[in-house]
């Protein structure tokens, strides 16, 4: 005789369905976490986005009124070699992330820097539409 566990086929489920939603949002290249990073002060906003593996020649800004879109795309060409196999993926994605501020933003004057991979904005307030 043997012990039945009705909790057992439940865990398992749950950790196949689990694994099928990781899986299907990695292909989508979408993230669980957003990691963006936005600090106000009175004169402007900085906003620094997640972009892990992207070049600073990937990476297209745009100001929309008081809306900033980050976007690009990314060209990946991996080559694998382990023993007599060989791997070669190529892979394309394109992304796009939005910020919208409280305030309007002085498109004109929106500057950015892209140091050790990390992408910073400065957006200054328009202050006359304050």
């Amino acid at each position: 005789m043997s012990a039945y566990w009705p909790d057992y086929k439940l865990g398992q489920f749950e950790n196949s369905m689990s694994r099928l939603f990781d899986d299907f949002l990695k292909d989508l290249n979408v993230e669980r976490q957003s990691g963006n990073i936005v600090a106000r002060s009175n004169s402007h906003s900085n906003w620094i986005p997640p972009l892990d593996g992207v070049t600073k020649e990937q990476i297209n800004l745009d100001v929309r009124e008081n809306t900033l879109v980050i976007s690009g795309e990314t060209k990946r060409d991996e080559k694998h070699k382990e023993g007599t196999l060989h791997i070669h993926e190529r892979r394309y994605e394109k992304f796009a992330r939005s910020v919208t501020f409280p305030q309007d933003i002085k498109a004109a004057d929106v500057t950015a820097k892209f140091e050790h991979g990390v992408l910073e904005v400065k957006l200054p307030k328009d202050e006359s539409k304050l």
